[in-house]
């Protein structure tokens, strides 16, 4: 079963398109960043991290879009503007690249540090 589901995908153009094998691809793109950050899928909580579920979702829009751009009116040269999935693409990919340079070990678990402990004391001069 995939991490993601039809449902996460909230974007009006892109959801129509949507597959189950973009759900599957998401699922390598996630197992590859896991490995990338030495853990495994089982480390990866049922309930992703909001971090983690928007990098999957903009990296099914990004390859919806990248599949779609150019296919139609308005994909010749110098008409890029009126493709709305050209338009999608490079947001899409900044998203994706913006939240891939977030991922760790705690972002893709979920798992928050607790605060440091103080490193010095301060004494309070009274009376």
């Amino acid at each position: 079963m995939s991490k993601l589901s039809l449902t996460d995908i909230n974007d009006e153009l892109i959801k129509p398109v949507v597959e189950q094998s973009d759900l599957d691809a998401a699922d390598k793109y996630l197992a590859d960043i896991v490995k990338s950050a030495e853990l495994t899928m089982t480390d990866i909580p049922a309930t992703l991290p909001y971090k983690v579920q928007r990098l999957l979702i903009a990296f099914v829009c990004y390859e919806k879009c990248k599949q779609k751009a150019g296919a139609s009116e308005g994909a010749f040269v110098g008409q890029e503007a009126t493709d709305k999935w050209t338009a999608k693409l490079k947001l899409f990919k900044d998203e994706m690249n913006d939240l891939e340079a977030k991922m760790s070990a705690k972002v893709l678990t979920g798992t928050t540090s607790p605060a440091p402990a103080a490193i010095c004391s301060i004494t309070l001069g009274r009376g």
